[in-house]
């Protein structure tokens, strides 16, 4: 054992003798919590306390260091060592030190879980995530997640139910909602498979209005990407509210517009008109003439311009397109 670690034991050791035992265990009783009688051992407390500061200062190479000599179970040891990962930026080392519990089916709670689920969020690892929201929902913690986490978690996994469930919770509590609350759930659209997702993310972003939230850049660029398999009429409504919020289309506005028009065919790898050309084949009439109208009237606006955008008028004008 390394000798500052045999200095802070001793200290523990009278601490421990003189107050008692005692649990790390920050849970709420009946929120997932730990069992009430466990207790841990002097030296797992200190590896607690030396890893969480070391993760807090950065010093990643010591927690390893104690991490690689701890031998025991307790699940605090696990969280601590998860939360030193995070905070020094090592996801993928955090990941494998959850994997370790996980995978063994271990006994856990909803602080490591959502830990866990911070991890995944980070390394974007969408399969690993839905694994431990499944864990947390068959357990019967979901209600216990707050909004923040739910959202979040929501535009990972791109569950629109879970988005929508969240704000459920800020209407039903209260809660005065706020800019990020709508851009996540509409975000949660963008990455869904779901059948509907422009459907729900036009419903949020109603919902943002009616709430006198003004939509920024970001989330109206979310709203049309949600759009893809929407009809040309419900792209060009995302486009009023957008004017509604005074945001003139910039370039970026400009390719989000042609991406929901051509269904996502349209890809920003493209570096001839042949590659337009073939990304446009099978694109209806009625997108190909919106999408004509749309470059003819912004296509002249200052910083609306981009080597994608004026391939595509190329294009389209080369062929008649439109």
């Amino acid at each position: 054992m390394p000798r500052r670690a045999r200095r802070f034991l001793l200290l523990l050791v009278v601490v421990t003798l003189t107050c008692g035992p005692w649990s790390l265990c920050v849970v709420p009783a009946g929120v997932g919590a730990r069992p009430k009688n466990r207790h841990l051992s002097p030296y797992e407390r200190l590896l607690v306390n030396i890893m969480k500061d070391a993760g807090l200062q950065g010093r990643w190479s010591e927690v390893q260091r104690y991490w690689e000599g701890y031998n025991g179970t307790a699940p605090e040891v696990y969280d601590a060592a998860m939360e030193a990962a995070y905070s020094c930026g090592q996801y993928a080392h955090g990941a494998t030190i959850f994997k370790k519990r996980f995978n063994d089916t271990a006994e856990v709670d909803l602080n490591f879980l959502l830990t866990g689920l911070r991890l995944f969020r980070k390394l974007r690892d969408r399969l690993q995530a839905e694994a431990v929201w499944q864990e947390i929902d068959t357990k019967g913690w979901a209600k216990d997640v707050d909004v923040t986490t739910r959202l979040q978690a929501s535009v990972l996994l791109g569950n629109i139910s879970l988005a929508a469930s969240a704000l459920d919770v800020i209407r039903q509590q209260r809660i005065l909602p706020d800019r990020f609350h709508c851009s996540a759930a509409i975000r949660a659209c963008t990455t869904s498979d779901q059948k509907g997702r422009h459907a729900a993310a036009s419903y949020f972003l109603d919902y943002m209005v009616q709430e006198n939230m003004q939509p920024d850049t970001f989330t109206l660029l979310n709203a049309l990407t949600a759009h893809r398999t929407a009809s040309p009429q419900e792209i060009d409504r995302v486009l009023e509210k957008m004017a509604l919020a005074r945001i003139e289309p910039d370039a970026t506005m400009t390719e989000a517009y042609m991406g929901a028009m051509f269904e996502g065919r349209l890809r920003r790898n493209v570096t001839s008109p042949e590659d337009v050309a073939k990304s446009l084949a099978g694109v209806s009439p009625e997108r190909l003439q919106a999408a004509q109208s749309y470059l003819e009237e912004h296509l002249a606006v200052p910083g609306s311009r981009t080597k994608l955008t004026k391939l595509v008028k190329l294009v389209m004008n080369f062929y008649g397109i439109g």
